[in-house]
């Protein structure tokens, strides 16, 4: 889960944008023989800062370590070297490709990041245009001076489209984050019980719309009880996502899948006949109990009851129905799928 770690730098970002725009039209100033602009602390600043936050937004812990790497290298050769704007512009397009390369590598990326990716993109290429375009010794009189027609434009733009970016993907995150934590169950990150009976619910009404059969599979571990006692709830945490998978790997991506008690999970299967359902249910009593036999509290078995959705019925009776059929499964000595007679 993303902490916002560069909302600190989002913000140092900001001040020194606002600085640099204000001070676009400040007369420059000498120290000892040689000319300064307020922007040539605050441009370099701003770069940093952005990358940082671009960085920090993905975790790319490699990528932080190469902005400040990048920016320590910076003020060396400022230290050994005069033509300050070529060595600016040339650190501030090695900053833009490692924050565009933190983005491109990201493991989960929204539209908002997207769009940042490609704005950044053209930072990059403004950039390059402007290192082929100027004299490597240009001073920074000359370059302020000639270029001040597009800077105000550029930069102001740069401040409003990236922050809004920004705030947009933490916006979708947040929101994405919280709707996770709203419908799925944070130990097997399947549908939890509210989510599941929504999902039912719009899969019953097309599937009774449509005239297809649906059904229902209550799942329960045998003995899980054992498992706790016996070797730790860590160790019940892990036999319970083992199931939890494979109730994914033998499901299809529009089946529901549910943990629906502590050891206990429901599966619904939309258009899908009851001999299609006990196959489900086979394969995967099946494959639990071969996947489970080298962990510390294997083999595992479950035991499944089954029955068909009837459409005249709400979803707890038909619930109830599947349970009915779990039982009878426990009944026959567990490790079983059962099969009942829907009423």
């Amino acid at each position: 889960v993303r902490k916002n770690q560069e909302t600190p730098y989002l913000l140092a970002y900001f001040v020194c944008s606002l600085i640099f725009f204000c001070s676009l039209d400040t007369k420059p100033f000498t120290v000892t023989g040689s000319i300064y602009y307020i922007n040539d602390v605050f441009g370099p600043l701003m770069s940093f800062f952005f990358a940082l936050v671009i960085t920090k937004k993905f975790a790319n812990e490699l990528m932080t370590k190469a902005v400040v790497a990048n920016f320590a290298l910076f003020l060396i050769a400022l230290l050994n070297l005069n033509n300050y704007v070529f060595l600016q512009l040339v650190f501030a397009a090695i900053t833009f490709v490692i924050a565009l390369w933190s983005i491109v590598t990201a493991f989960q990326k929204n539209q908002a990041d997207k769009g940042l990716a490609l704005f950044i993109a053209a930072a990059i290429g403004f950039v390059l245009i402007e290192l082929n375009s100027i004299s490597v010794n240009i001073t920074r009189a000359e370059y302020f001076e000639t270029q001040l027609y597009f800077l105000p434009v550029l930069f102001s733009a740069q401040l409003f489209v990236i922050t809004l970016f920004i705030f947009t993907s933490q916006i979708i995150n947040l929101k994405t984050e919280y709707k996770r934590l709203a419908t799925k169950d944070s130990l097997t990150e399947l549908e939890n019980r509210n989510s599941a009976y929504n999902l039912i619910e719009n899969q019953v009404a097309l599937a009774a719309r449509n005239h297809s059969p649906c059904a229902l599979l209550m799942v329960d571990i045998d003995h899980f009880k054992a498992v706790n006692d016996i070797h730790g709830h860590i160790q019940g945490d892990i036999a319970i996502r083992l199931v939890a998978d494979e109730l994914k790997k033998c499901t299809r991506n529009y089946d529901v899948c549910c943990r629906f008690g502590g050891e206990e999970f429901l599966i619904f299967l939309p258009n899908t006949e009851l001999n299609r359902a006990h196959e489900v249910a086979e394969r995967l009593r099946m494959k639990v109990t071969d996947l489970s036999k080298e962990k510390v509290f294997g083999p595992l078995t479950v035991s499944i009851g089954l029955c068909s959705y009837v459409f005249d019925l709400d979803i707890d009776a038909n619930i109830s129905n599947a349970d009915k059929a779990l039982y009878q499964s426990k009944g026959a000595g567990r490790n079983t799928v059962s099969v009942i007679e829907a009423s």
